[in-house]
């Protein structure tokens, strides 16, 4: 399915992402990222190919995710903090046809052809006007490569099919109402799944995006969009609950979703104090993000992340290890080359963490 045209065909003139300088409709989403994908083939790449990417979160660095899921190519979005010997490391096991970084200076590898995002966009630009690019149908297609946080050893490259993350994505959009009108600030970086995920949410729901300008900080780019929804982890939520205005902002909005790590009660008692609209979720990237949320924002101080959302299992072994499994479980994990499958004969992924 062509996720991205079904969505310009949908929602149009409505705003797909905005930033800074501009705001970018849905049709102009499809353009941009039709022109995209189609150089890209015309470079030699084909349908299945893993292009891995190098960038804090930016514009450039949206459009480019769009032409790649539009391409049918596999975006392996990279952490750009990492130091440049486990980049290089981390690249070489992907094992990419093409390295798409923000830098003009980008790391060079043998056997990988490189170019910045920046110089790709300028070439799409270009280019003839494309009026149609093929994007494969196959639902069970590898789209992504998102790396877990490495919270139980070294990253694993997870590998994540168009099914995964539209299921993923229906769930949430089902727990958390998220249509035409709102707004999802990209407050996490799309190596993250947490950010990736967002971009399905809207995709399927024609709701917008938002970015600040890299490197600036969330309580500033609050103030330039009409955010309704947001994704935090506990130490942003403590900072923009220190900041008068931004909790302000915060109490206005719909859903503030919060993740990514265990949330101290003396946080949760604050945002309770100021009525923050707040979701507590147990998620991880094999999930594709969230498994668990509460079904509205929190009232008091309970100790679980609510229920199990739409399209996925949960169960338990006797030692309390939690199991999950359905629509949104990953393919596996990339290693040698290959997709490599984690789950066990009742198709159980085994997560290492305890729970009840």
């Amino acid at each position: 399915m062509d996720l991205v045209g079904k969505a310009a065909a949908l929602f149009g003139s409505l705003p797909a992402l905005m930033t800074p300088e501009e705001t970018i409709t849905y049709e102009e989403c499809d353009r941009k990222a039709r022109n995209i994908a189609s150089l890209l083939l015309k470079k030699g790449l084909k349908p299945g190919d893993i292009v891995a990417v190098v960038s804090p979160n930016t514009p450039e660095m949206a459009l480019l995710l769009f032409g790649l899921l539009k391409a049918g190519l596999i975006a392996a979005p990279l952490n750009c903090r990492f130091p440049r010997k486990l980049t290089a490391g981390t690249i070489e096991a992907l094992r990419p046809k093409l390295l798409i970084t923000e830098s003009d200076k980008p790391i060079s590898l043998p056997g990988i052809g490189t170019q910045s995002i920046r110089s790709l966009i300028e070439e799409s630009g270009t280019c003839p006007v494309c009026d149609t690019v093929e994007t494969p149908e196959n639902p069970d297609r590898s789209v992504t490569i998102i790396h877990t946080s490495a919270s139980t050893g070294s990253p694993k490259a997870a590998v994540h099919s168009f099914t995964n993350h539209w299921y993923n994505a229906l769930g949430s959009n089902d727990n958390i109402p998220f249509s035409p009108g709102d707004c999802w600030l990209l407050s996490l970086p799309f190596y993250h799944i947490g950010g990736y995920a967002v971009i399905f949410r809207a995709l399927v729901s024609g709701a917008s995006m938002a970015m600040g300008n890299p490197g600036g900080n969330i309580s500033e780019t609050l103030k330039l969009f009409p955010i309704t929804h947001l994704s935090l982890v506990p130490t942003q939520l403590y900072r923009l609950l220190d900041d008068p205005e931004s909790e302000a902002l915060l109490r206005g909005m719909k859903a503030i979703l919060l993740g990514g790590s265990h949330a101290p009660e003396s946080l949760l008692e604050k945002a309770l104090r100021l009525r923050i609209p707040l979701y507590l979720s147990y998620g991880s990237t094999e999930m594709g993000s969230q498994i668990a949320t509460t079904q509205g924002p929190v009232n008091d101080l309970r100790r679980d992340s609510g229920h199990v959302l739409p399209f996925r299992d949960v169960s338990a072994t006797q030692e309390g290890e939690l199991l999950v499994r359905g629509e949104c479980l990953f393919s596996g994990y990339l290693l040698g080359g290959a997709v490599r499958p984690q789950t066990d004969a009742e198709g159980w992924f085994h997560t290492a963490d305890i729970g009840q």
